[in-house]
């Protein structure tokens, strides 16, 4: 495959840093951050045989998981066509379409395009804003994926829930400020939290992003996990940090 049938000239490919897998990314669009990668590590790969990554941009949470859950099938779900038409690109790019198919659609007819109930485990890094927080990008590529234009945090519960088996596990980012509000939606849904992880930029400072596992008609208490901290000195990353790099973490 040639380079002008993989990415144009306004695109780049980027480095995933594991397994050798890369992703192609808009120049000026939506790009992803370290959130992506602390989320696919946070996954829990115990008995998780299909997975789907509700709004998977260009893929690189969906590839992250194929590197590091061999054996699932994995489905990527993308509302905006050119992040869907980049993610396609990025599996025929990575030989990944053994194990992982995206399609194009919208979460909030989730019906319409899974079965119910046919996923071990679902996963999303969604819009950490909603419409009326903060400035609204006027490139609508970055708007769409990180404010609430298309979905919501009550949108996205429901999707997962709809999707997800019986004890199945929902595991997202968020800034650390919605907690409150995702744990209120998720008892809404009958999905209770089973872990806990608050992301600090530096240690001593507040958190930032925390990730959270909620399951799906679960019972028992919520494991509050260490503090993960990113960066140990300025542009420094941890040695937690630098093992999920390595593959270790």
């Amino acid at each position: 495959m040639d380079k002008t049938s993989v990415w144009t000239e306004e695109e780049t490919i980027d480095d995933l840093l594991l397994g050798g897998l890369k992703v192609i990314q808009s120049r000026s669009g939506y790009r992803f951050s370290i959130d992506a990668v602390l989320l696919a590590n946070f996954v829990d790969p115990n008995q998780a045989s299909r997975v789907t990554d509700l709004g998977t941009g260009s893929g690189v949470i969906a590839l992250l998981l194929y590197w590091r859950l061999p054996s699932a099938q994995i489905t990527g779900i993308e509302i905006q066509p050119d992040m869907y038409n980049r993610a396609e690109r990025s599996l025929q790019l990575n030989h990944c379409t053994d194990r992982i198919r995206i399609m194009a659609g919208d979460i909030r007819q989730i019906e319409q395009l899974l079965p119910p109930e046919s996923m071990d485990v679902v996963v999303s890094n969604p819009p950490y804003y909603g419409c009326n927080e903060g400035k609204v990008s006027l490139n609508q590529e970055k708007a769409i994926s990180r404010h609430e234009i298309c979905m919501d945090l009550s949108d996205l519960i429901s999707a997962a829930e709809f999707l997800l088996k019986p004890q199945g596990r929902f595991a997202l980012i968020q800034p650390a400020q919605r907690l409150p509000r995702l744990k209120e939606i998720l008892v809404q849904q009958d999905m209770s939290l089973t872990r806990v992880r608050m992301v600090h930029s530096f240690k001593g400072r507040d958190p930032s992003l925390v990730l959270v596992e909620a399951r799906k008609y679960g019972t028992g208490n919520t494991v509050i996990m260490d503090p993960l901290i990113i960066y140990q000195s300025p542009g420094v990353y941890s040695e937690e940090i630098l093992q999920i790099y390595r593959g270790q973490g």
